[in-house]
């Protein structure tokens, strides 16, 4: 036995003293990818220790993707530790038993539904104007689907649960914070500099703001054992709060008002405190909006002006409907085929530029799934997002049953934080948005916490 560990540790030593040497020689070559290839080296690492921890650093991994970024390499270096989150799930299922009671026998509906959904969009490569982007779009949408069998796995405590949301706030917290030192985006208003990361517009950014202010407050609520800590999540909730407003994002702010409403409905027994939390963050919006706020801003906010050309695409893509209604055009083709449909009724469009020069997505998620994929296509979508909410239900109702105060809180707050991105999807199309798979995979391994008898530690 102790040659064998010998030999384990003699062969662990050996592929580091390689792969740090081979550091060491692209870091000669390439001083910034040899930062990034050290930094997935940290992650594997970790991944492979801790599969929950390895989902919590890639939860506060993903917020680089809101960060200015010159040269793209915050993108892909996410892209890169999801891979590296994928080999360690694998590695995980193939030596652990506890793994094995795995996501797609537990939700066989869901799994279905998810699968049926991605075989469909991968069809759509017979029919696609353009086959490359329609692959492009079915690899994205297949990868951020793994995220479910990932989190399932990982995602076994109420400990886990708690660092998952404790990282998503700390990395909304630092986009802001990032944002405001480095410059708001001023190509919307001038001196009235809109809050935006490189890698996504102010809208996308609101969206991830409204979840990160839900998830906040209930980290508030839990925390109740450190002043500290509900301290920090109060001051992490109310930045939120202030980022979303200096987005200027009127999709943000309907977001933020349907957040507002799903907090009173599903609060349960914290309905009052939703009251008056929903009604502090409405007062204090508009209050900013009539009495700070630059006057561009204010005017964005308040006047007609056909969503800064939003409203045109739309009619394009309802025409795109029209024409396509049960099969779409294409996975991931939207912006490459929607300027066929620009002349189909002329003269009716203020802003045809956001199609014939910079070929516009839709703006909407869910008139661009209907859009490429057709009615099948957005119909299995509404299916996927109504059996996630459903177990999501379920966990609450579970955790409450069980008198398990802490994780029924947490388990209210990621629904209503994820009926508050849904409801941001009405006004983007961001449906590669990892924050928004995560919460779409968090609720079914809340479900399985429920039923599987553990307890959180209770004030």
């Amino acid at each position: 036995m102790a040659l064998s560990i010998d030999r384990s540790t003699a062969l662990f030593a050996a592929a580091l003293s390689c792969m740090a040497a081979a550091l060491g020689l692209v870091a000669g070559l390439n001083p910034a990818l040899a930062i990034v290839a050290a930094l997935g080296l940290a992650f594997l690492l970790i991944a492979f220790s801790d599969l929950a921890i390895g989902v919590v650093a890639f939860t506060l991994i993903t917020f680089f993707e809101l960060l200015p970024s010159g040269s793209g390499s915050a993108l892909s270096f996410t892209k890169l530790v999801g891979l590296l989150l994928a080999f360690a799930w694998l590695a995980k299922l193939a030596t652990s038993s506890d793994a094995k009671a795995d996501f797609m026998k537990q939700h066989p509906g869901i799994t279905s539904i998810l699968v049926l959904f991605l075989a469909w969009a991968g069809l759509s490569f017979a029919w696609a104007e353009q086959p490359s982007e329609a692959f492009t779009a079915v690899s994205r949408l297949a990868l951020n689907g793994v995220l479910f069998l990932i989190v399932y796995t990982a995602i076994r405590k109420p400990e886990d649960v708690v660092r998952v949301l404790a990282a998503f706030v700390i990395g909304a917290t630092g986009a802001i914070i990032y944002g405001l030192i480095s410059g708001a985006d001023p190509s919307s208003f001038g001196d009235s500099a809109r809050l935006a990361g490189q890698n996504e517009n102010p809208n996308e950014l609101a969206a991830t703001l409204v979840a990160g202010l839900a998830l906040a407050i209930g980290l508030t609520f839990v925390a109740r054992r450190s002043p500290l800590l509900r301290l920090m999540a109060g001051f992490a909730a109310a930045l939120c709060l202030y980022g979303i407003v200096l987005t200027v994002s009127r999709g943000g702010l309907v977001a933020l008002g349907v957040t507002a409403v799903a907090a009173v409905i599903f609060a349960g027994r914290w309905r009052p405190q939703a009251l008056l939390l929903a009604g502090l963050s409405v007062a204090v919006t508009v209050i900013y909006f009539t009495t700070f706020a630059p006057p561009a801003a204010r005017e964005h906010i308040t006047e007609q002006n056909a969503g800064t050309g939003r409203e045109d695409i739309w009619a394009v893509g309802w025409r795109m409907v029209q024409a396509h209604p049960l099969d779409g055009v294409g996975a991931g083709n939207f912006h490459t085929s929607s300027i066929h449909y620009l002349l189909v009724q002329p003269g009716l469009l203020r802003r045809s530029d956001f199609i014939a020069d910079t070929q516009k997505v839709a703006h909407n998620l869910y008139l661009q799934t209907w859009a490429e994929l057709g009615l099948i296509g957005l119909a299995l979508l509404a299916l996927l997002i109504v059996g996630v909410l459903h177990t999501g239900l379920l966990a609450i109702r579970e955790f409450e049953k069980r008198g398990d105060l802490r994780m029924e809180i947490l388990a209210r707050v990621q629904m209503i934080a994820l009926i508050g991105l849904l409801a941001s999807l009405f006004f983007s199309s961001d449906e590669y948005k990892k924050q928004l798979w995560l919460l779409f995979a968090m609720l079914p391994a809340m479900l399985a916490i429920a039923r599987s008898g553990r307890l959180s530690e209770q004030d």
